[in-house]
């Protein structure tokens, strides 16, 4: 075996001592999945994805219709990878971004739907797990459910009325991360893949044509492609780029939004309105009353959903003025009653308790009575609806 010069008046520990190649270092692990997802390694061998795999920035990471997978990377980020997705791990952008000192609770929060939970495997680990980001920094696959001793949280006293934190460390209030949203770091077509070398399981792809530089300095020359979803994909990472550097966030994540609803790409459009919402500008009650819109066509799954942006948007209606006020107020209580009906029939199938969705759908079935005739609508249906829930004669109109 050929060795390098000098090998033999080097120290037997040091000549022991194996230094890993930057491009095979582990840089970051597989942390929940949902459906089909595979893993491409470097020499281009496809295989099922599993909880804890250790990838390294030449790995490959594919996900099929209607799965998703959630990476945690080596600088604490979460990154979301959402269905039909085809991607290198070393074109993940995140993995440039400083390290963040938040838990991994907090980031899952904002990156997966309540109505997403019962579907991701590993989910309740990847909550509770103590000591990944150490073991991911020193190349260790960690075991599910497994607790690092030395890193595992004091267990915090439950108080009433008082929500528990939401896994945030003991030991020292967490820092403010750089506000982005993991989720939306995706690469949407175009990555290099590996060539196939004659085996069907694998990615085939090419490297794409280089390209000239895109800047999105001036954000009103966008607006006509954004409002009719025409942005490139260069386009979006540019301005994904302008709103993680808090540049005219507002505008950044509107244009987004339009974008992504023009083009017909819905769960892209979710996770930039979840994002808008909760980091840019909640104050908007159009804004509210199109995701209770979007929430109440996804059946019992978006319900309470639909509910919560409902009841977000009529707290914000004084923004609305004359016939826009009456038609979207009304609109609202006939959301709220009609998704939380759905949510009563899920339980009456389900052969649940249904008691307490009973009763939620009765009092908003009241409150839709009552609003049709303050704002001169027709009752008969929220009165049918009443009638249903044996509401008797609270079901009669005023």
């Amino acid at each position: 075996m050929a060795t390098a010069c000098g090998d033999a008046e080097r120290p037997p520990e040091v000549a022991a001592v194996a230094e890993v190649p930057a491009q095979d270092a582990p840089v970051a692990a597989v942390m929940l999945l949902q459906g089909q997802v595979s893993i491409v390694s470097p020499d281009g061998t496809k295989a099922e994805a599993a909880l804890g795999d250790m990838l390294t920035r030449e790995h490959g990471v594919q996900t099929a219709a209607g799965s998703a997978v959630i990476l945690h990377l080596n600088n604490n980020h979460l990154m979301r990878i959402d269905e039909e997705i085809e991607l290198f791990v070393r074109d993940i952008t995140l993995l440039n971004e400083p390290e963040i000192d938040l838990d991994a609770k907090t980031q899952l929060a904002s990156l997966i739907e309540p109505e997403e939970r019962s579907d991701l495997d590993g989910l309740d680990q990847a909550e509770e797990l103590a000591g990944w980001h150490s073991r991911i920094a020193a190349g260790v696959t960690p075991s599910a459910g497994e607790e690092d001793p030395a890193e595992a949280p004091e267990p915090e006293p439950i108080q009433p009325n008082r929500p528990r934190s939401a896994g945030a460390k003991r030991s020292a209030p967490a820092k403010e991360p750089k506000p982005t949203d993991p989720g939306l770091q995706i690469i949407r077509g175009g990555a290099p893949r590996h060539p196939s070398d004659g085996d069907v399981g694998a990615p085939t792809m090419t490297a794409p044509e280089p390209s000239a530089p895109v800047t999105c300095d001036d954000l009103t020359a966008l607006e006509p492609d954004a409002m009719m979803g025409r942005l490139t994909d260069a386009q979006f990472v540019c301005l994904e780029s302008e709103y993680a550097q808090d540049r005219e966030r507002k505008k950044v994540s509107l244009l987004l939004l339009a974008n992504a609803w023009s083009s017909g790409d819905k769960r892209t459009w979710q996770k930039l309105m979840r994002r808008h919402l909760a980091e840019v500008d909640d104050t908007d009650a159009n804004l509210h009353y199109k995701y209770a819109l979007y929430f109440s066509k996804k059946g019992a799954k978006g319900s309470e959903s639909c509910i919560r942006s409902a009841d977000n948007a009529l707290q914000r209606k004084t923004t609305w003025t004359g016939d826009v006020l009456t038609s979207r107020v009304y609109s609202l209580y006939t959301l709220r009653a009609e998704c939380a009906q759905n949510l009563w029939e899920a339980d009456v199938q389900a052969g649940s308790d249904a008691s307490a969705s009973k009763a939620r759908t009765l009092d908003y079935a009241l409150e839709w009575i009552a609003i049709s005739g303050e704002l001169g609508k027709d009752p008969d249906k929220a009165i049918k609806l009443c009638n249903e829930l044996d509401g008797g004669d609270r079901c009669q109109a005023n």
